[in-house]
């Protein structure tokens, strides 16, 4: 198993050497030019630039900065949890609760708002009635009664109403 990730370390160093052999053999043609050795180590590192930046514009572009960016970042994040338990606890209680309540709200919604009554033809002209006797039963007689006849009146479809009443 040898994945190039695993190889991280090693490609690292392989990527400093390369750098710093760069870094030697320039200054080694500054020197031959005729300056000093500190001159020519201060002429290379102020033409070629900051060094850790360099490595880090190259780790970019072999393009496995993101997964290793990841991994330092969950482990630090598990490093955080292990030292307070507590945080943990109430962290994970508020992220399932925050979640269920979501999906229950927006579950909801989308049946009542969305997709309320996909077999219904016209959803539009559909019509909900519910009344309440004065006994607190939920009842059909008297004034809805007549009410709901006077609006079948005006309707051409059929409307049906069903008192359930318990005796």
């Amino acid at each position: 198993m040898n994945w190039r990730w695993l190889r991280g370390k090693r490609r690292n160093e392989e990527l400093s050497e390369e750098i710093d052999a760069h870094l030697w053999e320039a200054e080694r043609e500054e020197r031959e030019a005729g300056k000093s050795e500190e001159d020519a180590r201060h002429a290379v590192r102020r033409e070629f630039g900051n060094v850790a930046m360099a490595e880090e514009t190259t780790r970019d572009h072999w393009g496995m900065r993101w997964l290793d960016d990841f991994r330092q970042d969950l482990r630090g994040g598990l490093r955080m949890l292990r030292r307070s338990p507590g945080f943990t606890a109430l962290a994970a209680l508020c992220l399932t609760l925050g979640i269920g309540a979501n999906a229950a709200v927006f579950s909801s919604m989308e049946g009542v708002l969305f997709r309320p009554y996909p077999m219904v033809a016209h959803q539009e002209r559909l019509v909900a009635l519910s009344g309440t006797a004065r006994t607190g039963r939920r009842d059909f007689r008297g004034r809805t009664s007549r009410t709901c006849r006077e609006t079948a009146r005006y309707s051409t479809e059929c409307l049906s109403a069903k008192s359930w009443v318990r005796r």
